[in-house]
């Protein structure tokens, strides 16, 4: 994300990362800065955005909870958990979204260049989504807000779509295989 924000002409800070190696690999990557500690990044940043796993977005909120972070927007990238997850956030003074583009990532090196026809949802705190505002602006993507408590629901459908559409056609064509009918022998494609 870091890299498709930059190509539309967005700004980053850099990037922290428990692993110094992660860190330094984004920022090369992005031609942007690493921090070695969280603390630096927090005090140069107005948006934090948590682009870990599911499971330790709430290890690292608890993390970037307990510093001054009064006055930040923070943001997740997943798609089955909503922004209720970032608990005590009146206590920590920050407002908060997700963003999720309804996009698989398969490459993190290239996966950005198509990126332009995904559609984007975002859920969370008004004010938060009215200060992502300057980045959606940028984006060619069409912004989608669904309501919070839907992002379960909208969960669920996107891993339909692309999950369960992709198990039924690899189960297709196994039955077509079994029957004889390969694309080789008889698909024009």
């Amino acid at each position: 994300m870091g890299k498709y924000i930059i190509a539309h002409g967005g700004k980053i800070q850099g990037f922290y990362s428990r692993t110094i190696e992660h860190a330094k690999e984004a920022a090369q990557f992005c031609n942007t800065n690493y921090f070695k500690d969280l603390d630096s990044l927090i005090e140069v940043s107005d948006t934090l955005f948590i682009t870990t796993s599911d499971g330790a977005i709430k290890n690292v909120w608890d993390c970037i909870a307990a510093k001054n972070v009064k006055g930040k927007v923070i943001c997740h990238f997943s798609g089955s958990l909503s922004s209720d997850i970032f608990s005590n956030k009146e206590s920590a003074g920050v407002v908060a979204c997700s963003v999720h583009p309804i996009y698989a990532f398969s490459n993190k090196f290239t996966a950005y260049q198509n990126l332009t026809e995904a559609l984007f949802t975002v859920e969370g705190d008004s004010e938060a989504l009215s200060r992502m505002q300057e980045l959606f602006a940028i984006l060619p993507n069409r912004v989608v807000s669904i309501p919070t408590e839907t992002k379960g629901k909208y969960h669920a459908a996107a891993s339909v779509a692309s999950n369960q559409l992709t198990g039924l056609l690899w189960m297709a064509i196994e039955l077509l295989k079994e029957t004889g009918i390969t694309k080789k022998r008889h698909m024009r494609c």
